[in-house]
Order: structure tokens, then sequence, then C-alpha cells
């Protein structure tokens, strides 16, 4: 989890967009320490009051070039509601390229979701990490991670709330020079396992071992079977008709993926997997072809297929996700990204649109239009014409300048 998830910041809880009123971020080095500071404002809605939010951020390199030290807090101030987290991070080069991370995090509640009285160990994140940062011969990486009950940073993102994690992964490079076809072939294992710190019961876990391999024309791919393990206490739907019950399911299955060297003109990249999901089976195929048309453009696609069964309940679900971009770059100052979604689940169709005007070094100027559509116009009661077919819109005018002191 993050302390700080920028996307907090002008959304809804069910991602909606909020007017933001005013704001002003402060990025840059300060003698040996990189600061960023940050101060946004939205506006208040039907649902959701005012919302306030603070970032400072501070780093520093310490002990040698390769390691650093830094710090944060935020500050949330909203409806009565007043929440601040702090947090430290040290990254450090041990030996060779062994690293140790080393992070912890804590937040404080006021108003009314604040409790009563909460620990020093349950309002805090902490976690380890152990790593060798190579691409020949044999990397790890390792890490321990706990957060307690009233660990909630407002302005974080945390996709799980009071657990314990471990988790490694390993892999062994192997460059082939005498080979025509591979460069580098990577055979790794990993497991990854999350337990619930209220009954220490396994809520998740991932188990893999796999070869990946780099090849000569600048394309790769793997093969990875894997194993799943999940405890679910809160019953939970998929693709809109899936419903999965709670239990503890234990499921497995077969990745494959192989990508295309980018240096091609035409290009697309396969990821395919098939095996057990839950108490039921899945078939999963993502393509994603890329055409670089010229210098100044290139076009993108992406197409998702989840075909899921549940023989058990008689359910089943096929969930499609198509997408569309487009990038351009006319000089080294004008340049413009378009990006077009669909989700099957949803019914919804989403427009991002971004265009950069480089003014000057370190001077830039964005324009970003964002849209999401509805595209199921059936009314949601008989008694009620259908939803409006625009469900957001923002537009959103940003020009940055870096000064120098």
């Amino acid at each position: 989890g993050r302390l700080f998830h920028s996307r907090r910041i002008g959304l809804t809880p069910d991602l909606q967009p909020v007017r933001i009123l005013g704001g002003a971020r402060l990025v840059g080095r300060v003698g040996a320490w990189d600061v960023g500071v940050l101060n946004m404002q939205t506006d208040a809605t039907e649902t959701l009051p005012g919302e306030n939010f603070g970032v400072v951020r501070l780093r520093r390199r310490v002990l040698n070039p390769s390691s650093t030290a830094g710090a944060m807090a935020t500050t949330y101030y909203g409806g009565g509601r007043r929440n601040v987290a702090v947090g430290a991070d040290t990254s450090l080069r041990l030996w060779g390229e062994d690293y140790i991370g080393l992070k912890w995090a804590a937040t404080t509640e006021r108003g009314p979701r604040a409790r009563d009285s909460s620990s020093f160990v349950d309002r805090s994140l902490f976690d380890l990490q152990w790593e060798r940062r190579v691409g020949r011969a044999l990397a790890y990486a390792g890490q321990f991670t706990r957060a307690g009950d009233d660990y909630r940073p407002e302005l974080g993102f945390m996709p799980r709330r009071n657990f314990t994690t471990a988790n490694v992964v390993s892999n062994y490079y192997f460059f082939t020079d005498k080979n025509k076809f591979f460069r580098r072939v990577y055979p790794g294992a990993l497991a990854f396992t999350t337990w619930r710190n209220t009954d220490n019961e396994i809520e998740s876990g991932q188990y893999a071992f796999g070869v990946q391999w780099d090849t000569k024309a600048g394309g790769g791919g793997w093969v990875q079977p894997e194993l799943f393990r999940e405890s679910v206490i809160t019953p939970f739907k998929i693709g809109g008709s899936v419903n999965i019950p709670r239990g503890k399911y234990d499921f497995a299955d077969v990745q494959l993926v192989y990508t295309m060297p980018a240096g091609l003109k035409l290009r697309t990249d396969v990821d395919f997997r098939a095996g057990t999901y839950f108490d039921g089976s899945r078939q999963q195929l993502i393509l994603s072809p890329t055409w670089n048309v010229s210098k100044h453009l290139e076009l993108g696609a992406g197409y998702q297929l989840t075909r899921l069964r549940f023989g058990v309940r008689d359910e089943s679900a096929d969930i499609h996700l198509l997408r569309f971009r487009v990038r351009t770059a006319l000089d080294v100052r004008a340049s413009g990204n378009a990006f077009i979604q669909y989700n099957s689940t949803t019914d919804r169709l989403d427009f991002n649109v971004r265009l950069r005007y480089n003014v000057s070094e370190g001077t830039d100027l964005w324009i970003v239009y964002n849209e999401g559509l509805d595209t199921d116009r059936a009314p949601s009661r008989i008694d009620r014409p259908a939803d409006p077919v625009s469900v957001s819109r923002a537009l959103i005018i940003k020009y940055s300048h870096t000064f120098t002191f």
C-alpha cells in the first residue's frame, strides 16, 4: 500500500469526479534534500463535504550515493474529520547489489470515525524488504509487511486492512550468447502469502514457478504454472452475474505470454491463461497490438476476454474489455495522447485525451479531457427514465513551471 495515492484527490469513493477548487504543488531540491509539497481543496457535493488534502515529502542521500532516507506527512480535513499520517523510509545499499528497505507509517483520526482507544501497533504499518538487484546470475527479493486495524491513511491506497504479508521471489539469469534466438533465459519462483490479523488465517496466497526469456530481436515471454488460495469472508460478485460464496478455495492455472520485438512497425503481445478459478474455471485471452504508423503517430489497441464458468451454481460470465489509444508527437514541443476503453461488465465507455505543449525547458502546458458514458440505456426502474448518457466529465488545464534558485 501507499501512504499517498494521487488519484484519491478529485474522486468520490465510487470514482466519480469532484470539482477541484484550487491548489498548489511545489517539487524541487533544497540543498541535499528532494522536496515535494502539495495542497488541494475540492468542492462539496450532495454526498461529500468539501475536502482539503495536504502532502509533504522529504528525501536525501545517506551513507553512499545509492542509499536514501526520507519522510512523508499527509493531512485530510473534511466533514468534521481530520486524518493525519506520518511515515519514514530508507533504502540502504549494504554491499554489492544487496539492498535493505525499511518503512514505518502511522495514522491518527479525529472526528466521527475515530476510535476511543488504539495502540501504537494497531495504528502503524511496518515494512521490511531485502533484495538483490541484478540482471545476471541470482536475483532475489523478500518482503514482510504488517498493517494494524487502525492504520488508515486517508490519502493512501490500501487494498487490504489489518493484515500481515510475506512475499518471496527469485530468478536466476542465464545468458545464452551462442543461441541465435534467446538472449537471456531466467527460471524463477515466487511465494506470496497474506494473513488476516484477526484470526491468523491465510486470506490470500499465490505460489508459482516458471521460465521467462528475452530474445535477441527484442521480444520475450514466459510460461508460469500458478497455485492460489483464497479465503472469502464476504461473498462478492464477478462480471455482474457470477457469485463467489463465503468459503476457502484452492485453485490453479497456467499463464503463457509472448511479446514481439518492440522495434517492429506492427507488433502484438499475447497473454493467455487457463485453469480452475475459485469453485469454477477461467480462461482469459489478452491481445495488445501496436502499429507505429510513422515517427509522429502510434496506434495501439487491446482486447481482453475472460470466460468464467461455475457449473456447481450454473453461473457463467463473458467479460469483454476493449481499449484503443493514439500517441502523437508533432515535434519535441507538442504531443498528445488519446485513450478509449469499454467495459462490458459496467457498460461504460471512457475517454481520456491529453495534450501537452512544452513552452520552454521546465515549463509545460497540459490540457486534459475526461468523460465517461453509460452505454446501457435501459432505465433502472419502469417508473423512471434512463440514466444520463454522460456519467462524468472533466476538463483540466495545468501549467507547470520550474524555478531555479
